[in-house]
């Protein structure tokens, strides 16, 4: 997913809730700020 400033937002999720997905689709994230891992690629 691609964030409004050009950044990529990955997340890991059961195939179960991928069926509906596809490239284009719009989707909401939501996070909880104690159970997040932040991580920048270089």
């Amino acid at each position: 997913m691609t964030l409004a400033d050009g950044q990529t937002l990955c997340a890991t999720l059961p195939q179960s809730q991928t069926a509906g997905l596809a490239e284009g689709t719009e989707a909401i994230a939501y996070f909880n700020a104690d159970r997040i891992i932040l991580a920048t690629l270089c």
